[in-house]
């Protein structure tokens, strides 16, 4: 078997960065969803305002607390690069198992604005089968036959501003997510 040639150049990288992760991540979410336990206290998804380079959409980050919100010590989660909070859930799950008076805050980092998640939230609410999810980001490569409503990959224009979100931004980003962790006094624990 050949392998399938891809439309154009760039394609391979975004794909890595952006659909590859996300099918991954939409096979996974429902074992993870059902293997995990609930923490105590229902999940959280809040966005933290944070100025940087780029159009005002990209300038926030977004943090999954789990836990109960009158714990007085967060751990912040800071994923590696191509992850995102939803990699922590299990582990936050389990150690919230086992801590009393903890809360586990998972960043999510700006990049991830930058992903197109339509099918994959389709997918997570039932509206969308695997196989829809699958021929949205990956089953048009390659197929002359492919409807037009697909996942397009941002071309390096559309995002260059991107190419100034470096440490400085994911440092100042997760400051920001620190300094609300740290509101009312609460002691902060940082990780990832």
């Amino acid at each position: 078997m050949s392998p399938v040639p891809l439309p154009r150049p760039g394609v391979a990288r975004l794909l890595r960065r952006a659909a590859l992760p996300l099918a991954a991540a939409a096979v996974a979410a429902p074992a993870t969803l059902v293997a995990a336990a609930p923490a105590a206290g229902a999940d959280r998804v809040v966005t933290v305002a944070s100025p940087g380079p780029g159009p005002a959409a990209s300038d926030r980050v977004k943090v999954l607390e789990q836990g109960p919100s009158s714990a007085k010590k967060v751990l912040v989660l800071m994923p590696g690069t191509s992850a995102g909070a939803s990699y922590f859930k299990p582990v936050a799950s389990a150690l919230l198992a086992k801590l009393t008076g903890w809360q586990v805050w998972s960043v999510d980092r700006r990049e991830n604005t930058l992903k197109d998640e339509s099918v994959l939230r389709k997918a997570q609410l039932g509206q969308a089968t695997p196989q829809q999810l699958f021929d949205y980001y990956l089953g048009w490569i390659g197929n002359a036959n492919a409807p037009a409503d697909h996942f397009k990959p941002l071309s390096d224009a559309d995002a260059a501003y991107a190419r100034d979100w470096g440490m400085r931004t994911t440092v100042e980003d997760l400051h920001r997510v620190v300094a609300l962790a740290r509101k009312g006094g609460r002691k902060v624990v940082l990780g990832g």
